[in-house]
């Protein structure tokens, strides 16, 4: 049972493990950036010297954009690279910041969770279902929402984890104090 002084090393190899696992969909995201522009240079070039071009190239595209735009959001938190109030943020008192952190990263975890549930659900119906785009190769969309579900539940873990150790480390400096 983790006691209160071993409370930061758990948040740690929490966070540890997190990054890792926002390294993967990261790696993800560049190998669906890789596979986007392979798919359009080979169409490019097939299209211009009046070759064959990739069939359902295009609807391949669509899908793995989306995948790459939110591979990276859990990253992002680590990074922190979300939109930066610096400026504002080192004008406040400790406890206004405290209390912004908190509020920003509780809204980070109601608004991903959100995403995470209701994407799961269409994902899960897509797989049930076996829908796909219609093109000249059927392209099934369930893996697709299957991965933007997934980042969104790494990105809520993340606010949740950044949450609590927030809350830690301010108490332990108040106590401090």
């Amino acid at each position: 049972m983790p006691t209160l002084s071993s409370f930061p090393g758990v948040i740690k190899k929490l966070k540890n493990g997190l990054f890792k696992i926002n390294m993967a969909f990261l790696g993800l995201g560049m190998f669906c950036l890789f596979a986007i522009m392979f798919i359009d240079t080979v169409n490019a070039v097939g299209i211009k010297l009046k070759l064959v071009a990739i069939p359902s190239g295009k609807t391949l595209i669509e899908e793995m954009m989306a995948v790459l735009v939110y591979s990276g959001i859990g990253y992002l938190l680590f990074d922190r690279g979300h939109i930066k109030t610096e400026a504002i943020l080192s004008r406040l008192p400790k406890y206004m910041k405290f209390f912004s952190s908190i509020l920003s990263y509780s809204v980070m975890f109601v608004v991903s969770g959100y995403i995470f549930w209701m994407n799961t659900g269409t994902a899960i119906y897509f797989l049930k279902e076996k829908v796909h785009k219609i093109a000249a190769i059927p392209v099934p969309m369930g893996p697709f929402f299957v991965l933007i579900s997934l980042a969104f539940l790494v990105f809520s873990l993340c606010a949740v984890v950044f949450l609590i150790d927030e809350i830690f480390s301010y108490s332990v400096s108040q106590k401090e104090n």
